[in-house]
């Protein structure tokens, strides 16, 4: 295999120029570094960080081309083979061709939802008083939102509402008070910018290999934050769920898997595992679908409310290298990067039926 990968590939060497280039990214970041220490400014500080971001790119390329070929005489030189080759032939793809996905896949839920419609939807759970939102509920949702994220179509980031401190907190409890009493969000809030990324793995111009990532609007991110902890405290999900809940790990998961595994390998008793994974999850849900789950889940209907004052009339634009779309409507799904959708997820009641 050595002999046919040489063959194909060429003779190897390590590379002097991706040697110089590592050594030359550590001395820039070096010098980013001191100039910061003298001057103690945050301009010099993100220098910093994009030179070192760099640096570890330049040492990776450096370290993997040059033991590379050295692996292939070791005991996973065919994995590096594989490697070689995926990378290779990565470099080669471009994007002048795109594959249309579009009517291939029947919507995921739509019998689910025909099959429970009958009066379900029109469940109403009984309930008191909802308590107004308050500003240590904000305090807390901005304390979790992490800083110098890309911001939405409103181009206002999270660390502006940081620095006012306790005044933006009172002003905010205002305002989402407001927006309940009125029964209607900003028009801003209705629209995300998706941002197709990559997953790293097979054809670039397949576009069911893209995730979407949605750039909300920060201030929408903190009311859903202040949603998200109340619906935390009121709703209850299965011991087994590991993934997307707090406190819980999915390596738990896979431990008691490996256990399971030995226990059967030790008494030579064979044991089958099932691994399912649901394509395009997030964006699957109906809408109609969540307000039933919550509803079966003993959700106030107040919170019912709130959640569907987010979704009243979503639109879309998609942002890509070449240009921006033109605004569309999303009718089902929810936001791949909001902090409710995963709680919201795993509450609808397709998990429930796998």
């Amino acid at each position: 295999m050595k002999n046919g990968v040489i063959e194909i590939c060429g003779k190897f060497n390590v590379p002097s120029t991706a040697v110089k280039n590592g050594a030359a990214a550590i001395r820039e970041k070096k010098s980013k570094y001191k100039l910061w220490w003298r001057t103690r400014q945050s301009e010099d500080w993100d220098a910093y960080l994009a030179a070192k971001r760099e640096t570890k790119k330049a040492v990776s390329k450096a370290k993997s081309d040059g033991y590379m070929y050295y692996m292939l005489d070791t005991r996973e030189g065919e994995r590096a083979v594989y490697r070689l080759v995926t990378a290779r032939h990565r470099s080669t793809l471009d994007m002048e061709h795109t594959k249309i996905v579009k009517g291939l896949m029947e919507p995921f839920c739509a019998p689910l939802v025909r099959s429970w419609r009958g009066g379900e939807s029109t469940k109403i759970t009984v309930e008191g008083p909802v308590l107004p939102i308050t500003a240590v509920e904000v305090i807390a949702a901005l304390a979790k939102i992490k800083s110098k994220k890309a911001t939405g179509p409103d181009d206002v980031t999270a660390d502006v509402w940081k620095l006012l401190g306790d005044r933006m907190s009172v002003w905010f409890a205002t305002l989402f008070n407001k927006i309940l009493a009125e029964g209607r969000t900003p028009d801003v809030w209705q629209t995300s910018v998706p941002v197709p990324v990559w997953k790293g793995k097979g054809d670039i111009p397949d576009c069911t290999l893209y995730r979407p990532i949605r750039l909300l609007c920060h201030t929408m991110k903190v009311f859903k934050r202040v949603l998200g902890a109340r619906l935390k405290k009121i709703v209850s999900v299965s011991l087994n769920q590991c993934g997307f809940v707090e406190d819980c790990s999915t390596i738990d998961a896979i431990h008691a898997v490996r256990i399971l595994l030995e226990k059967h390998r030790e008494k030579n008793r064979s044991v089958h595992v099932a691994f399912l994974d649901l394509e395009k999850a997030f964006d699957r849900v109906t809408h109609e679908l969540l307000w039933m789950s919550m509803r079966s889940h003993r959700v106030p209907e107040e919170y019912v409310r709130w959640t569907k004052l987010l979704y009243a009339k979503p639109t879309s634009v998609v942002r890509c290298a070449a240009r921006t779309s033109r605004p569309f409507p999303v009718e089902e799904g929810v936001y791949q990067s909001s902090s409710l959708s995963p709680l919201l997820f795993i509450l609808c009641t397709i998990t429930k039926e796998i």
